[in-house]
Protein backbone atom coordinates (compact mmCIF):
# COMPACT_ATOMS: atom_id res chain seq x y z
CA UNK A 1 0.00 0.00 0.00
CA UNK A 2 1.31 3.55 -0.95
CA UNK A 3 0.30 6.87 0.60
CA UNK A 4 0.37 9.69 -1.57
CA UNK A 5 -1.18 12.45 0.12
CA UNK A 6 -3.18 13.47 3.44
CA UNK A 7 -5.80 16.14 3.96
CA UNK A 8 -6.17 16.68 0.76
CA UNK A 9 -2.35 18.05 0.30
CA UNK A 10 0.63 15.37 -1.46
CA UNK A 11 3.44 14.17 1.05
CA UNK A 12 6.80 15.21 0.03
CA UNK A 13 8.31 11.55 -0.43
CA UNK A 14 6.00 10.53 -2.68
CA UNK A 15 5.00 8.11 -2.62
CA UNK A 16 5.63 6.34 1.02
CA UNK A 17 5.20 2.40 1.80
CA UNK A 18 2.87 1.68 4.86
CA UNK A 19 0.86 -1.16 6.22
CA UNK A 20 -1.91 0.93 8.13
CA UNK A 21 -3.75 4.04 7.57
CA UNK A 22 -4.55 4.95 11.16
CA UNK A 23 -6.85 8.08 10.53
CA UNK A 24 -8.31 9.83 13.09
CA UNK A 25 -12.16 11.05 13.21
CA UNK A 26 -12.58 13.38 9.69
CA UNK A 27 -8.69 12.48 8.41
CA UNK A 28 -8.47 11.83 4.80
CA UNK A 29 -5.72 10.11 3.09
CA UNK A 30 -4.77 9.02 -0.57
CA UNK A 31 -3.11 5.88 -1.44
CA UNK A 32 -2.67 3.38 -3.90
CA UNK A 33 -3.10 -0.84 -3.18
CA UNK A 34 -1.66 -3.48 -5.37
CA UNK A 35 -2.96 -6.71 -4.72
CA UNK A 36 -0.74 -9.99 -5.77
CA UNK A 37 -3.14 -12.62 -5.76
CA UNK A 38 -6.89 -12.63 -6.14
CA UNK A 39 -9.41 -13.35 -3.03
CA UNK A 40 -11.40 -11.28 -1.04
CA UNK A 41 -9.51 -8.90 1.60
CA UNK A 42 -10.74 -7.37 5.13
CA UNK A 43 -10.34 -4.24 6.13
CA UNK A 44 -10.42 -3.54 9.64
CA UNK A 45 -10.55 -0.84 11.69
CA UNK A 46 -8.37 0.50 15.23
CA UNK A 47 -10.17 -2.21 16.87
CA UNK A 48 -9.84 -4.85 14.42
CA UNK A 49 -13.61 -5.00 13.21
CA UNK A 50 -14.19 -5.01 9.68
CA UNK A 51 -15.41 -1.66 7.55
CA UNK A 52 -15.41 -3.21 4.11
CA UNK A 53 -14.20 -5.99 1.97
CA UNK A 54 -12.29 -5.45 -1.39
CA UNK A 55 -13.31 -8.76 -3.89
CA UNK A 56 -10.12 -8.72 -6.24
CA UNK A 57 -10.16 -11.70 -9.25
CA UNK A 58 -9.00 -11.58 -12.60
CA UNK A 59 -5.71 -12.68 -14.27
CA UNK A 60 -2.40 -11.45 -12.71
CA UNK A 61 -0.83 -8.31 -15.10
CA UNK A 62 2.22 -6.95 -14.29
CA UNK A 63 2.71 -3.61 -13.34
CA UNK A 64 5.39 -0.68 -12.41
CA UNK A 65 6.57 0.61 -9.33
CA UNK A 66 5.51 4.03 -8.59
CA UNK A 67 7.56 6.95 -9.74
CA UNK A 68 9.19 8.99 -6.77
CA UNK A 69 7.41 12.51 -7.37
CA UNK A 70 8.74 15.88 -6.12
CA UNK A 71 5.12 18.17 -5.72
CA UNK A 72 5.41 21.53 -6.13
CA UNK A 73 2.97 23.34 -3.66
CA UNK A 74 1.72 26.86 -3.40
CA UNK A 75 2.61 29.75 -1.14
CA UNK A 76 0.00 28.96 1.57
CA UNK A 77 2.22 25.71 1.91
CA UNK A 78 5.82 26.81 2.04
CA UNK A 79 8.30 24.33 3.80
CA UNK A 80 8.42 25.65 7.15
CA UNK A 81 11.00 23.52 8.82
CA UNK A 82 13.29 25.69 9.14
CA UNK A 83 11.36 28.67 9.72
CA UNK A 84 11.45 30.21 13.16
CA UNK A 85 8.07 31.07 14.22
CA UNK A 86 7.35 35.35 14.07
CA UNK A 87 7.68 36.95 17.30
CA UNK A 88 5.12 36.16 20.35
CA UNK A 89 3.46 33.38 17.71
CA UNK A 90 5.07 30.34 19.43
CA UNK A 91 1.88 29.37 21.30
CA UNK A 92 0.60 25.90 23.03
CA UNK A 93 -2.82 24.38 22.66
CA UNK A 94 -3.72 22.05 25.24
CA UNK A 95 -6.77 19.24 24.87
CA UNK A 96 -7.67 17.91 28.45
CA UNK A 97 -10.40 17.11 30.86
CA UNK A 98 -11.22 19.22 33.48
CA UNK A 99 -13.39 18.65 36.09
CA UNK A 100 -15.12 15.90 33.62
CA UNK A 101 -15.50 18.41 30.56
CA UNK A 102 -13.02 18.26 27.77
CA UNK A 103 -11.37 21.67 27.51
CA UNK A 104 -9.27 23.67 25.48
CA UNK A 105 -6.52 25.48 27.47
CA UNK A 106 -8.93 24.82 30.60
CA UNK A 107 -11.95 26.91 28.68
CA UNK A 108 -14.71 25.44 27.28
CA UNK A 109 -16.60 26.97 24.07
CA UNK A 110 -17.17 30.58 24.25
CA UNK A 111 -18.40 32.59 20.73
CA UNK A 112 -17.08 35.66 22.43
CA UNK A 113 -13.46 34.25 23.44
CA UNK A 114 -10.44 33.72 21.18
CA UNK A 115 -8.13 31.77 22.52
CA UNK A 116 -4.16 33.28 21.09
CA UNK A 117 -4.08 36.45 18.81
CA UNK A 118 -2.34 35.88 15.10
CA UNK A 119 -0.72 39.19 13.43
CA UNK A 120 -1.31 38.41 9.24
CA UNK A 121 1.16 37.00 7.05
CA UNK A 122 3.57 35.60 10.52
CA UNK A 123 4.12 31.86 10.79
CA UNK A 124 2.66 30.30 13.33
CA UNK A 125 3.63 27.54 15.52
CA UNK A 126 1.59 25.65 18.30
CA UNK A 127 2.49 23.11 20.64
CA UNK A 128 0.03 20.53 20.86
CA UNK A 129 -0.79 18.53 23.77
CA UNK A 130 -3.30 15.75 24.38
CA UNK A 131 -3.85 14.95 20.87
CA UNK A 132 -3.26 11.08 21.93
CA UNK A 133 -6.73 10.94 23.35
CA UNK A 134 -8.33 14.05 21.47
CA UNK A 135 -8.06 14.76 17.52
CA UNK A 136 -7.10 18.13 16.83
CA UNK A 137 -8.60 20.03 14.03
CA UNK A 138 -8.20 23.19 12.71
CA UNK A 139 -10.52 25.07 10.11
CA UNK A 140 -8.67 27.51 7.09
CA UNK A 141 -5.13 27.02 7.53
CA UNK A 142 -3.23 23.60 7.08
CA UNK A 143 -0.66 23.13 9.44
CA UNK A 144 3.16 21.47 8.39
CA UNK A 145 4.86 18.84 11.57
CA UNK A 146 7.99 20.54 12.46
CA UNK A 147 8.67 17.99 15.77
CA UNK A 148 6.99 15.60 17.92
CA UNK A 149 8.47 13.86 21.62
CA UNK A 150 8.85 10.53 19.43
CA UNK A 151 5.66 8.17 18.22
CA UNK A 152 5.25 5.46 20.67
CA UNK A 153 2.77 3.41 17.57
CA UNK A 154 5.16 2.09 14.97
CA UNK A 155 2.21 2.62 12.22
CA UNK A 156 1.58 6.32 13.80
CA UNK A 157 5.31 6.87 13.02
CA UNK A 158 5.24 5.71 9.40
CA UNK A 159 1.61 7.40 8.99
CA UNK A 160 3.09 10.96 10.67
CA UNK A 161 6.47 11.99 9.53
CA UNK A 162 8.03 15.12 10.05
CA UNK A 163 7.26 17.65 7.03
CA UNK A 164 3.84 16.39 6.74
CA UNK A 165 0.75 18.61 6.08
CA UNK A 166 -2.62 18.17 8.10
CA UNK A 167 -5.49 19.47 9.37
CA UNK A 168 -6.23 16.98 11.81
CA UNK A 169 -4.07 14.88 13.94
CA UNK A 170 -4.29 11.88 16.50
CA UNK A 171 -0.97 10.22 17.54
CA UNK A 172 0.62 8.48 21.00
CA UNK A 173 2.90 11.32 21.59
CA UNK A 174 2.90 14.54 24.53
CA UNK A 175 4.06 17.30 22.29
CA UNK A 176 3.63 17.75 18.69
CA UNK A 177 5.12 21.27 17.32
CA UNK A 178 3.35 22.44 13.69
CA UNK A 179 3.50 25.39 11.77
CA UNK A 180 1.76 27.37 9.52
CA UNK A 181 1.72 31.03 7.24
CA UNK A 182 -1.21 33.06 8.10
CA UNK A 183 -1.24 34.55 5.27
CA UNK A 184 -4.85 33.87 2.91
CA UNK A 185 -7.56 34.64 5.55
CA UNK A 186 -8.18 37.37 8.49
CA UNK A 187 -10.60 36.75 10.75
CA UNK A 188 -11.47 34.04 13.19
CA UNK A 189 -10.20 30.68 12.79
CA UNK A 190 -12.12 27.28 14.63
CA UNK A 191 -10.09 25.09 16.46
CA UNK A 192 -11.82 22.10 18.38
CA UNK A 193 -11.67 18.08 19.72
CA UNK A 194 -13.04 15.92 16.41
CA UNK A 195 -14.75 13.82 18.95
CA UNK A 196 -18.23 15.12 18.43
CA UNK A 197 -19.77 14.38 21.80
CA UNK A 198 -16.59 16.18 23.10
CA UNK A 199 -17.06 18.85 20.79
CA UNK A 200 -20.69 19.80 21.26
CA UNK A 201 -19.80 19.52 25.10
CA UNK A 202 -17.85 22.74 24.44
CA UNK A 203 -14.04 21.33 23.43
CA UNK A 204 -14.02 24.25 21.07
CA UNK A 205 -12.33 27.33 20.52
CA UNK A 206 -11.03 30.04 18.31
CA UNK A 207 -8.11 32.16 16.81
CA UNK A 208 -7.98 35.22 15.80
CA UNK A 209 -5.99 36.79 12.80
CA UNK A 210 -5.75 40.60 12.15
CA UNK A 211 -4.47 42.50 9.74
CA UNK A 212 -1.86 45.01 11.27
CA UNK A 213 -2.04 43.20 15.13
CA UNK A 214 0.12 41.58 16.52
CA UNK A 215 1.01 37.94 17.95
CA UNK A 216 0.21 36.95 21.27
CA UNK A 217 -0.06 33.63 23.38
CA UNK A 218 -2.54 35.55 26.07
CA UNK A 219 -5.47 36.99 23.80
CA UNK A 220 -5.78 40.67 23.73
CA UNK A 221 -8.52 42.21 26.56
CA UNK A 222 -8.54 39.30 28.73
CA UNK A 223 -9.53 36.93 25.40
CA UNK A 224 -12.99 38.89 24.69
CA UNK A 225 -13.32 39.19 21.05
CA UNK A 226 -15.85 42.45 21.10
CA UNK A 227 -19.37 41.30 19.52
CA UNK A 228 -21.59 44.46 20.54
CA UNK A 229 -24.91 45.47 20.68
CA UNK A 230 -23.81 49.07 20.65
CA UNK A 231 -24.04 50.70 16.96
CA UNK A 232 -20.18 50.88 16.30
CA UNK A 233 -18.24 51.38 12.90
CA UNK A 234 -14.74 50.33 12.11
CA UNK A 235 -11.79 52.79 12.87
CA UNK A 236 -11.30 53.78 8.93
CA UNK A 237 -14.77 54.05 7.97
CA UNK A 238 -14.44 57.93 6.88
CA UNK A 239 -17.39 60.77 6.95
CA UNK A 240 -17.56 64.34 5.30
CA UNK A 241 -16.58 66.94 7.87
CA UNK A 242 -18.02 70.51 6.62
CA UNK A 243 -14.43 72.33 6.08
CA UNK A 244 -12.47 69.29 6.51
CA UNK A 245 -13.51 66.82 3.63
CA UNK A 246 -13.00 63.20 4.17
CA UNK A 247 -12.12 62.37 7.75
CA UNK A 248 -11.82 58.63 9.51
CA UNK A 249 -14.14 58.61 12.12
CA UNK A 250 -11.56 58.01 14.62
CA UNK A 251 -10.23 61.07 14.35
CA UNK A 252 -13.84 62.93 14.85
CA UNK A 253 -14.24 65.65 17.34
CA UNK A 254 -17.09 66.96 19.42
CA UNK A 255 -18.36 69.81 17.69
CA UNK A 256 -17.09 68.64 14.09
CA UNK A 257 -20.38 69.07 11.94
CA UNK A 258 -21.03 65.79 9.44
CA UNK A 259 -22.82 64.87 6.78
CA UNK A 260 -26.28 63.21 7.93
CA UNK A 261 -29.11 61.77 6.21
CA UNK A 262 -31.12 65.12 5.28
CA UNK A 263 -27.99 66.15 3.14
CA UNK A 264 -26.57 68.80 5.49
CA UNK A 265 -23.98 68.94 7.81
CA UNK A 266 -25.11 68.47 11.47
CA UNK A 267 -23.48 68.66 14.57
CA UNK A 268 -21.62 65.59 16.34
CA UNK A 269 -22.33 67.04 20.08
CA UNK A 270 -21.06 63.60 21.66
CA UNK A 271 -18.52 60.77 20.84
CA UNK A 272 -20.82 57.71 22.14
CA UNK A 273 -18.29 55.15 22.53
CA UNK A 274 -15.14 53.98 21.85
CA UNK A 275 -12.34 51.82 21.92
CA UNK A 276 -8.78 52.44 20.53
CA UNK A 277 -7.71 48.93 20.50
CA UNK A 278 -10.46 46.15 21.01
CA UNK A 279 -10.30 43.60 18.37
CA UNK A 280 -14.21 43.71 16.90
CA UNK A 281 -15.99 41.84 14.39
CA UNK A 282 -17.82 43.84 11.85
CA UNK A 283 -19.91 42.86 8.84
CA UNK A 284 -18.19 44.69 6.05
CA UNK A 285 -20.63 45.43 3.21
CA UNK A 286 -19.44 45.84 -0.35
CA UNK A 287 -22.27 48.08 -2.57
CA UNK A 288 -21.49 49.30 -6.08
CA UNK A 289 -20.96 52.82 -5.38
CA UNK A 290 -17.96 54.12 -6.94
CA UNK A 291 -14.73 54.87 -5.56
CA UNK A 292 -15.68 53.96 -2.04
CA UNK A 293 -14.45 51.60 0.44
CA UNK A 294 -16.68 48.86 1.69
CA UNK A 295 -18.86 50.02 4.77
CA UNK A 296 -17.59 48.02 8.26
CA UNK A 297 -20.16 48.10 10.72
CA UNK A 298 -21.24 46.10 14.33
CA UNK A 299 -24.47 44.00 12.68
CA UNK A 300 -27.02 45.60 15.02
CA UNK A 301 -25.66 49.11 13.85
CA UNK A 302 -28.75 50.77 11.64
CA UNK A 303 -28.53 51.21 8.01
CA UNK A 304 -31.01 53.21 6.01
CA UNK A 305 -32.24 50.28 2.98
CA UNK A 306 -34.43 51.27 -0.11
CA UNK A 307 -38.22 50.13 0.51
CA UNK A 308 -37.35 51.34 4.04
CA UNK A 309 -38.45 54.75 6.08
CA UNK A 310 -36.18 53.52 8.68
CA UNK A 311 -33.17 52.41 9.28
CA UNK A 312 -32.63 48.64 9.60
CA UNK A 313 -29.90 46.79 11.39
CA UNK A 314 -26.49 45.92 9.37
CA UNK A 315 -26.98 41.96 9.78
CA UNK A 316 -30.82 41.80 7.95
CA UNK A 317 -29.58 43.26 4.73
CA UNK A 318 -28.52 40.77 1.94
CA UNK A 319 -26.76 40.54 -1.03
CA UNK A 320 -28.90 42.17 -3.90
CA UNK A 321 -30.35 44.50 -1.62
CA UNK A 322 -30.18 48.52 -2.35
CA UNK A 323 -28.82 50.91 0.61
CA UNK A 324 -29.44 54.61 0.90
CA UNK A 325 -26.35 56.72 -0.42
CA UNK A 326 -25.57 60.27 -0.65
CA UNK A 327 -22.37 60.90 -2.98
CA UNK A 328 -20.47 63.98 -2.39
CA UNK A 329 -19.07 64.76 -6.20
CA UNK A 330 -17.85 68.40 -6.95
CA UNK A 331 -19.00 70.22 -4.21
CA UNK A 332 -22.79 68.87 -5.03
CA UNK A 333 -24.61 65.97 -2.96
CA UNK A 334 -26.68 63.74 -4.88
CA UNK A 335 -28.58 61.21 -3.49
CA UNK A 336 -29.65 57.32 -4.57
CA UNK A 337 -29.59 53.71 -3.52
CA UNK A 338 -26.68 51.35 -4.81
CA UNK A 339 -26.61 47.42 -4.87
CA UNK A 340 -25.10 45.49 -1.76
CA UNK A 341 -22.65 43.34 -3.88
CA UNK A 342 -21.29 41.36 -1.14
CA UNK A 343 -21.49 40.86 2.98
CA UNK A 344 -18.07 38.90 4.91
CA UNK A 345 -17.28 39.53 8.75
CA UNK A 346 -14.18 41.07 9.50
CA UNK A 347 -12.41 41.57 12.54
CA UNK A 348 -10.47 45.34 13.37
CA UNK A 349 -8.58 46.73 16.18
CA UNK A 350 -10.92 49.28 17.88
CA UNK A 351 -14.64 50.22 17.21
CA UNK A 352 -16.21 53.91 17.38
CA UNK A 353 -19.23 55.40 17.23
CA UNK A 354 -21.19 59.57 17.49
CA UNK A 355 -24.01 61.36 18.23
CA UNK A 356 -25.56 64.01 16.10
CA UNK A 357 -28.34 66.53 16.07
CA UNK A 358 -30.48 64.35 13.90
CA UNK A 359 -28.97 61.04 14.58
CA UNK A 360 -28.20 59.90 11.61
CA UNK A 361 -24.23 60.00 9.22
CA UNK A 362 -22.97 59.18 6.25
CA UNK A 363 -20.45 56.55 6.26
CA UNK A 364 -18.13 55.51 3.31
CA UNK A 365 -21.67 57.17 1.07
CA UNK A 366 -23.77 55.06 3.06
CA UNK A 367 -26.78 56.34 5.24
CA UNK A 368 -26.74 55.25 8.57
CA UNK A 369 -28.35 55.93 11.70
CA UNK A 370 -26.06 56.35 14.74
CA UNK A 371 -28.36 54.00 17.13
CA UNK A 372 -28.57 50.43 17.89
CA UNK A 373 -31.90 48.29 17.09
CA UNK A 374 -31.04 45.56 20.30
CA UNK A 375 -34.11 43.79 19.04
CA UNK A 376 -32.52 42.47 15.83
CA UNK A 377 -35.67 44.53 13.99
CA UNK A 378 -36.92 47.57 12.53
CA UNK A 379 -39.13 47.78 15.29
CA UNK A 380 -39.57 47.11 18.74
CA UNK A 381 -42.92 45.13 19.02
CA UNK A 382 -45.16 44.62 21.95
CA UNK A 383 -47.60 41.64 21.99
CA UNK A 384 -46.24 41.09 18.48
CA UNK A 385 -47.65 44.46 17.49
CA UNK A 386 -44.75 46.95 15.68
CA UNK A 387 -44.91 49.44 18.79
CA UNK A 388 -42.35 52.48 17.49
CA UNK A 389 -39.05 51.76 15.52
CA UNK A 390 -35.82 51.54 17.16
CA UNK A 391 -34.76 54.75 15.36
CA UNK A 392 -37.69 57.48 16.62
CA UNK A 393 -37.32 55.56 20.08
CA UNK A 394 -33.83 55.94 20.70
CA UNK A 395 -33.80 59.70 19.21
CA UNK A 396 -36.90 60.86 21.37
CA UNK A 397 -35.37 59.83 24.08
CA UNK A 398 -32.02 61.16 23.58
CA UNK A 399 -33.59 64.55 23.61
CA UNK A 400 -32.28 65.27 27.03
CA UNK A 401 -28.16 64.23 26.04
CA UNK A 402 -28.36 66.42 22.72
CA UNK A 403 -29.84 69.26 25.44
CA UNK A 404 -27.59 68.55 27.78
CA UNK A 405 -24.38 68.02 25.35
CA UNK A 406 -25.45 71.35 23.87
CA UNK A 407 -25.69 73.24 27.04
CA UNK A 408 -22.93 71.57 28.93
CA UNK A 409 -20.43 74.22 27.07
CA UNK A 410 -22.46 77.17 28.00
CA UNK A 411 -22.49 76.41 31.33
CA UNK A 412 -18.34 75.56 31.29
CA UNK A 413 -19.47 71.50 31.48
CA UNK A 414 -16.61 70.27 29.53
CA UNK A 415 -15.60 66.29 28.90
CA UNK A 416 -12.25 65.35 26.76
CA UNK A 417 -12.88 61.69 26.10
CA UNK A 418 -9.87 62.15 23.35
CA UNK A 419 -6.84 61.26 25.10
CA UNK A 420 -8.14 57.96 26.81
CA UNK A 421 -8.34 54.40 25.28
CA UNK A 422 -11.40 53.67 25.88
CA UNK A 423 -14.85 55.47 26.45
CA UNK A 424 -19.06 54.08 27.43
CA UNK A 425 -20.92 56.78 27.67
CA UNK A 426 -23.31 55.76 31.41
CA UNK A 427 -26.86 56.18 28.95
CA UNK A 428 -25.08 53.69 26.40
CA UNK A 429 -25.08 51.19 29.40
CA UNK A 430 -28.64 52.10 30.80
CA UNK A 431 -29.92 51.99 27.26
CA UNK A 432 -28.57 48.05 27.13
CA UNK A 433 -29.91 47.47 30.11
CA UNK A 434 -33.13 49.01 30.34
CA UNK A 435 -34.04 47.27 27.46
CA UNK A 436 -32.81 44.15 28.38
CA UNK A 437 -35.18 44.29 31.25
CA UNK A 438 -37.98 45.56 29.28
CA UNK A 439 -37.52 41.80 27.36
CA UNK A 440 -37.40 39.46 30.16
CA UNK A 441 -40.96 40.82 31.51
CA UNK A 442 -43.91 39.64 30.83
CA UNK A 443 -46.91 40.90 28.63
CA UNK A 444 -48.28 42.33 31.28
CA UNK A 445 -45.70 44.55 32.78
CA UNK A 446 -44.44 45.15 28.45
CA UNK A 447 -48.22 46.31 28.32
CA UNK A 448 -48.18 48.99 31.07
CA UNK A 449 -44.38 50.33 30.34
CA UNK A 450 -45.70 51.08 26.38
CA UNK A 451 -48.51 52.80 27.70
CA UNK A 452 -46.13 55.37 30.21
CA UNK A 453 -43.83 55.11 27.35
CA UNK A 454 -46.43 56.36 24.63
CA UNK A 455 -47.69 59.69 26.58
CA UNK A 456 -43.65 60.37 27.64
CA UNK A 457 -42.79 59.87 24.13
CA UNK A 458 -45.84 61.76 22.69
CA UNK A 459 -44.02 64.68 24.58
CA UNK A 460 -40.51 64.59 24.03
CA UNK A 461 -41.60 64.22 19.96
CA UNK A 462 -42.58 67.37 20.61
CA UNK A 463 -40.42 68.97 21.96
CA UNK A 464 -38.06 67.41 19.72
CA UNK A 465 -39.62 68.81 16.53
CA UNK A 466 -39.38 71.96 18.68
CA UNK A 467 -36.04 71.92 19.58
CA UNK A 468 -34.17 71.42 16.28
CA UNK A 469 -35.68 74.01 14.12
CA UNK A 470 -35.41 77.51 15.02
CA UNK A 471 -38.55 78.23 12.53
CA UNK A 472 -40.20 75.69 14.97
CA UNK A 473 -39.55 77.26 17.98
CA UNK A 474 -41.06 80.47 16.76
CA UNK A 475 -44.48 78.86 15.56
CA UNK A 476 -44.56 77.21 19.48
CA UNK A 477 -43.87 80.66 20.91
CA UNK A 478 -46.20 82.12 18.58
CA UNK A 479 -49.04 79.52 19.43
CA UNK A 480 -48.81 79.67 23.14
CA UNK A 481 -48.68 83.49 22.93
CA UNK A 482 -52.01 83.78 21.31
CA UNK A 483 -53.53 81.19 23.34
CA UNK A 484 -52.14 83.46 26.36
CA UNK A 485 -53.53 86.61 24.64
CA UNK A 486 -57.11 84.88 23.86
CA UNK A 487 -57.59 83.66 27.49
CA UNK A 488 -56.76 87.20 28.88
CA UNK A 489 -58.92 88.59 26.00
CA UNK A 490 -61.82 86.07 27.03
CA UNK A 491 -61.51 86.50 30.92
Amino acid sequence: MQLLAKDGIYIRDYPRAVTNLPLPASGRADVMVRCSTSGTYNILDYTGAVIMRAAVSGATVSSSTLTTWTPTYPAYLTDLRNTPASPGCACETEIDGNGGEVTINDQLFDPNVYLHQIAYGSVVQRTIDGHDNHPYHQHVYPYQIIATDGIGNAAQAAFYQIGDWHDVIQMETENTVVRYTADVHTGVIMIHCHILEHEDEGAMSQELVLDGGTCSCVAGDGGKLGKFGLPCYAPSVTTRVSGKGSMAIKDLQVGDKVMTASGTYQTVYAMDHFHKTKPTEFLQIHTTIKDEKPLEVTPLHMIYVEGKSNPIPANLIKVGDFVRTINHDGGSFDTAHHEVTKIQTIVRNGFYNVLTIDGTIVVDGVVSSTYPALSGTEYIEVWGVKWISHQDFVHTLSIFLRVYHLAAPLCGITGNVAETDEHFAWYDQLYNAGFKFFESQNTLVQGLVVVVFSVGLGILSTLSWLLTNSQHVAIGMTFFATVFYVNRSVV
